[in-house]
């Protein structure tokens, strides 16, 4: 390019849309219970006790809830087909886990018997040769087992090996603690994800498509990370599920406008509202960072010199706080 001839260049820049409110204040919300019940106690507490169970020989035929181990072979017009056959199997009986028919046929059967089942494969079986197909099974049962259950006592409860709780009564305390904290996080979730939902929708805001492209390309690369350390490739992943990119991209887009939606409804409310970040406030989420990244707080001010998106962040946070004070909880 010479000297003389002027240098012209053009830059895009996006500019968020505008955000006018609906209602926001105001908004009404059922609470979810917080009561944790005996008989959620109890199911736990059996959870538990079929967790230990152990297998235990049967001499009597084989019931729903049985575990079976059998010799099976199976032929589609008298011919043994690939994949239909198996030695000393574990079955449980009940558990679905075989085509629809099979284990219903095996109820009664006893250590030592063999049976012929005669199945259909369904119509979506994933092998094109045995879709819909009548085929026979030969099985032969070697053992029939019954799971014992532990009783429940201290000595169980011991087994356990849970930290301060070596008691049934203390177990039941524990499980009842638990289950109130999770049920009162659940509630806690309920009416933030419901005002910050309401908020949102009844806001009026045209987002631009590069914004909803933007925020989808940030979760694919958020997936790609998170797989990367699984070690799994995430192209790879899509070509074995039969899917691309463009396919989880569109996935992606109803929850990647909600996104932009939530966050622009959050921001405009802690402008109307005159909502700040105090300086213990400001200094409190860079600790909290230099925490979570295992750094120092002078080396995470070094890394944010302009701390204006983590004072964003926090406006946001304490956007939702007003919204749930806000709320009438019914």
């Amino acid at each position: 390019m010479g000297k003389d001839k002027p240098f012209t260049f053009t830059a895009t820049v996006f500019v968020k849309p505008a955000v006018t409110l609906g209602e926001y204040k105001g908004i009404e919300v059922k609470q979810l219970s917080t009561e944790v019940t005996e008989e959620e106690v109890n199911q736990e507490i059996d959870r538990l006790l079929n967790q230990h169970a152990e297998l235990v020989l049967k001499e009597a035929p084989a019931e729903n809830g049985d575990t079976v181990i059998i010799d099976f072979e199976g032929f589609k017009d008298g011919i043994a087909f690939e994949g239909g056959k198996g030695t000393n199997y574990s079955l449980k009986l009940g558990s679905q886990t075989f085509i629809p028919g099979f284990e219903e046929q095996l109820i009664g059967i006893q250590a030592g018997e063999e049976r012929k089942i005669n199945v259909t494969f369904p119509e979506d079986y994933p092998h094109d040769e045995l879709k819909g197909q009548e085929v026979t099974f030969n099985v032969v049962c070697h053992e029939v087992k019954y799971e014992q259950k532990p009783e429940l006592n201290d000595d169980f409860v011991k087994e356990l090996n849970r930290e301060n709780i070596n008691t049934v009564e203390e177990l039941r305390n524990s499980i009842r603690d638990t289950f109130k904290a999770r049920k009162e996080q659940e509630a806690k979730n309920h009416v933030i994800d419901t005002v910050v939902d309401i908020a949102a929708n009844n806001a009026q805001i045209n987002i631009p498509e590069v914004m909803i492209e933007n925020e989808v390309e940030e979760m694919i690369h958020n997936t790609e990370h998170r797989f990367e350390h699984q070690g799994i490739n995430l192209d790879l992943y899509l070509q074995y599920i039969g899917s691309s990119r463009e396919q989880l991209k569109e996935q992606f887009k109803p929850e990647a406008e909600k996104r932009i939606r939530y966050n622009l409804t959050l921001e405009k409310i802690a402008e109307v509202e005159n909502i700040q970040v105090s300086e213990d406030e400001l200094n409190e989420e860079l600790k909290n960072i230099a925490d979570y990244y295992n750094m120092s707080v002078e080396e995470v001010k070094k890394a944010f010199p302009n701390t204006k998106d983590i004072e964003d962040s926090i406006k946001i946070r304490k956007a939702v706080d007003f919204l749930v004070d806000n709320a009438v909880k019914l």
